[in-house]
């Protein structure tokens, strides 16, 4: 695979990965001609040369298992689309040449944004393989091998293993994090859509306005992208663009407070800009609450220079039951 791959991650509820729609999306997503096919079942993890027929004859047996990974792709894998559900969700993922990508990108795009105003989709984005692998990398001797800087570059004790350093992936705009196979984030271009707000509020994300598009799609859904060329995401301007997209969002907050199942809560900060509390502190239903503390400029601040707080609770289900935007008495 080589190093310009575009590539691109949807995420979807398991009760839509289904024959029909499998079938559809590899239609309408697949920019390639494959010539290998991979199932966890129906090749036996293997891959083998494709076919159509056989695909089709077969693809509904893949389905039926309660976990599965199966992929089209060329030869060489510089292209590739796969279909995964895993224990909690299912995805929709795969890469492309720099250049098919440049051919097709307003297609693709198009057709992502329709799966979110379908209700289908919960989150997605589109990024560049390299600098994705660099943002969530966490072993120094791959950069030492690579003959890649590690300057300005955080490395810590690990936590897990005796005498051993990481990279302290936190300090980097790119870093994901999954939290029951749902992807918490910043990329060059990104969709949200119904099912994703019991995480992060829509309000929250639609007050993101500093980067290239903020567009609000049908069905409740949302597309933003942070800059102008996927391949810039290099430049200073760039970076600062990921780290507020995830400041203003709560990215981190959230996805910290769900990875460490509810034992983190803001609440505990001096002067928070985001706080998250539990079943306790819900007064309307909800088994969390979040409150985002914004200033006049509808920019998150912490919570000592806020004019507005916006406050959610979402129950058990991850449906918001009440929210509510107060102005800030002192």
């Amino acid at each position: 695979m080589g190093k310009n791959q575009v590539c691109f991650s949807i995420r979807i509820p398991s009760s839509e990965m289904n024959e029909s729609n499998v079938l559809s999306w590899i239609e309408e997503l697949l920019f390639f001609e494959p010539s290998e096919m991979y199932g966890s079942l129906i090749t036996s993890r293997k891959y083998i040369p494709f076919n159509k027929r056989f695909l089709i004859e077969n693809l509904g047996k893949e389905l039926r298992r309660e976990q599965f990974k199966f992929s089209l792709s060329t030869k060489d894998l510089d292209h590739t689309l796969v279909f995964k559900k895993g224990i909690f969700a299912s995805s929709i993922s795969g890469h492309l040449s720099s250049k098919i990508f440049e051919d097709v990108q307003e297609e693709f795009t198009r057709k992502i944004s329709s799966l979110f105003e379908n209700g289908i989709g919960v989150v997605a984005s589109i990024y560049a393989q390299e600098d994705y692998f660099w943002q969530n990398n966490i072993d120094p001797m791959i950069y030492k091998r690579r003959n890649r800087s590690l300057e300005n570059i955080r490395v810590i004790p690990s936590p897990n293993i005796k005498n051993e350093l990481i990279i302290d992936s936190e300090c980097l705009p790119g870093h994901a994090h999954y939290y029951e196979d749902i992807w918490f984030g910043s990329h060059w271009m990104m969709w949200f859509g119904k099912k994703y707000y019991q995480y992060i509020p829509r309000e929250a994300l639609l007050r993101f306005k500093d980067g290239w598009k903020t567009e609000e799609l049908s069905n409740e859904a949302l597309f933003i992208q942070l800059y102008p060329n996927i391949w810039d995401y290099d430049l200073p301007n760039n970076r600062e663009l990921q780290w507020l997209f995830r400041q203003q969002a709560g990215v981190d907050e959230v996805a910290h407070f769900l990875e460490n199942e509810g034992k983190y809560i803001a609440e505990a900060e001096v002067d928070p800009a985001i706080e998250i509390f539990t079943e306790k502190n819900c007064m309307h239903g909800g088994v969390r609450m979040v409150r985002y503390h914004y200033n006049d400029q509808k920019q998150v601040v912490p919570r000592s220079q806020a004019t507005v707080v916006f406050s959610y609770e979402v129950d058990e289900q991850g449906y918001v039951v009440w929210e509510c935007f107060e102005p800030v008495i002192r």
